[in-house]
């Protein structure tokens, strides 16, 4: 009876060392899988703003639009014509600034849009770095258990005298 208990100590911990390796890469899963879900989300809002910023853009070229049609209408009414000069530049002005305005909107949304992405890149290296480190604390847990097991095991070996 005296040998079977330490014959039982070793395979409960070779089993405890199994359970923890498997913990560690399942861990390391959880961990991945929670940076990749990450990653799509920032994606989607990536996404999101580059269609908010055409949206914007869209409006304010509508709004140059009907400032534009003020204009002539305004010169017209007033016994102005449509290519009288100054109409024309006014005309130019108000689309070169409504252009700007295009321009900037789209800009602005392309850089936020830019830092979700490098966020979802950031976040994919993370769940890649996390998979790498499971299988690390798994193999470690293992050498571990199996450096315990080769110590115990030479503990029941009868000593050389």
């Amino acid at each position: 009876m005296a040998a079977v208990l330490p014959i039982i100590g070793l395979v409960a911990s070779a089993g405890g060392t199994l359970l923890s390796a498997s913990a560690a890469k399942q861990q390391a899963a959880e961990q991945a899988a929670a940076a990749r879900t990450q990653a799509l989300q920032e994606e989607k809002r990536a996404r999101a703003e580059i269609a908010a910023g055409s949206r914007e853009a869209a409006a304010k070229q509508r709004e140059q639009e009907i400032l534009l049609s003020n204009a002539q209408a305004t010169a017209a009414a007033s016994g102005g014509g449509a290519t009288d000069p100054s109409i024309l530049d006014l005309a130019g002005d108000i689309g070169g600034y409504g252009y700007m305005q295009r321009q900037t909107i789209n800009a602005n949304a392309e850089n936020v849009a830019s830092g979700y992405r490098d966020q979802a890149t950031a976040l994919r290296t993370q769940a890649k770095s996390a998979l790498r480190a499971g299988k690390i604390n798994a193999f470690s847990s293992i050498l571990s258990g199996v450096t315990a097991a080769g110590k115990n095991f030479s503990d029941l070996m009868p000593k050389a005298r």
